[in-house]
């Protein structure tokens, strides 16, 4: 009797066991293609980002040449100051994005 109730108990711990396994596998394979998306997501958006980038150079270099030839000498000067702020502070933003996104590569 006391044989039979310990099968019993084994039986609905195994079960129990199998029904977290299976759980947890379809868990994981959600997480996986969670992960698999958001990696989709994140190589979209350095694309994007470096498209705008460009288009920011691109942009920056016509602005710098149609103000050239229409400003005198100080302004030019005050120009070139501002200008070269900006980038740098550009250069610096996209460096600490880039920094920021590969954080975790490789795990």
């Amino acid at each position: 009797m006391a044989s039979e109730q310990i099968m019993k108990v084994a039986m609905k711990e195994k079960a129990y066991a199998e029904e977290a396994k299976r759980e947890a596998k379809r868990q994981r394979e959600i997480a996986e293609n969670e992960f698999a998306n958001a990696k989709k997501i994140r190589q979209q958006a350095q694309t994007e980002l470096k498209r705008a980038k460009l288009l920011k150079e691109q942009s920056v270099k016509k602005i710098s040449s149609t103000i050239m030839q229409v400003t005198c000498q100080t302004c030019k000067g005050q120009f070139e100051a501002v200008a070269a702020a900006a980038t740098e502070e550009t250069s610096f933003v996209v460096s600490y994005m880039s920094s920021a996104n590969t954080d975790g590569e490789g795990s």
